[in-house]
């Protein structure tokens, strides 16, 4: 028995609209953006964001493992869902093994505010991080952590493009993500706030495990080549450096996040 596909053409229009939300520029314009995979769908769901479409492919999805699953769920859910052929899913897919079900997403309402901060939060300040894996990964930290939120300057990877959103690992429904953030304005209301702000330096002359962390803080991490802007490292209360006993000249940006964010967890263990 054949599969009845309610699309079947590329030229559909909310095949031509997923597929536009490839690029940048049109994700920003649409507040929209795009999640492939049983997980990062479930995680969608689960946390409550608005999902205005679901594609699925059944001929792929009910080879994956929890998809029928997932399925089952979608349907009981007032969410637009649409079934197509693996051609058009192949199509619109940014995966080299799709997993046969993709979702259209609104974006992070938060992604242009940032008012509101917790005097006793943990905040990440990324400071122009291009990697894509980088930043889905300080993002995903950023959750394991319980950080109360993470702004990115302009100068960053998209935090809603496929590799980041991939790295993040469902992270990115449930940190406040803070998109093109002037981090000197950011990090000067954290001040007035009582949040002590912390960049990381290679000329710093002392430890990240020196700095007493208990209090709301801001971390500042910096481009892969060129650290941290000049003027927003003359602004910090602490610069630190991680050590190292190698040969290497420095961390991964999103290793040395890592390295940070756990030291300001272990700081407030108990505290918190």
């Amino acid at each position: 028995m054949n599969t009845k596909y309610t699309i079947t053409s590329k030229d559909n229009r909310l095949i031509k609209h997923v597929k536009s939300l490839h690029q940048k520029k049109y994700r920003d314009s649409e507040g929209q953006f795009f999640v492939e995979g049983v997980k990062m769908i479930r995680e969608a769901v689960q946390q409550g964001v608005d999902v205005f479409n679901v594609l699925v492919c059944p001929d792929i999805l009910k080879r994956v493992n929890g998809g029928e699953d997932l399925l089952d769920n979608l349907t009981g859910l007032k969410i637009q869902l649409d079934s197509v052929p693996e051609n058009v899913f192949w199509y619109i897919s940014d995966t080299e093994s799709p997993q046969g079900v993709l979702a259209v997403i609104g974006k992070n309402k938060d992604s242009a505010a940032g008012d509101g901060l917790d005097p006793n939060g943990v905040y990440m300040l990324i400071d122009g991080v291009q990697d894509p894996g980088n930043v889905g990964t300080i993002i995903r930290t950023s959750d394991a952590i319980g950080a109360a939120g993470v702004f990115l300057s302009k100068r960053c990877a998209d935090a809603y493009s496929p590799k980041v959103l991939r790295s993040s690992m469902g992270s990115i429904f449930r940190v406040s993500i803070f998109e093109k953030a002037n981090l000197n304005e950011i990090a000067g209301r954290m001040q007035k706030a009582g949040i002590k702000i912390a960049a990381t330096s290679l000329q710093a002359n002392q430890y990240h495990f020196d700095i007493n962390y208990t209090g709301g803080i801001g971390v500042v991490i910096g481009n892969e080549s060129n650290g941290v802007s000049t003027e927003l490292l003359s602004m910090a209360d602490y610069t630190v450096k991680i050590p190292m006993r190698g040969g290497a000249e420095s961390l991964n940006a999103s290793v040395a996040a890592g390295v940070l964010m756990y030291e300001v967890l272990r700081s407030r263990w108990g505290n918190s």
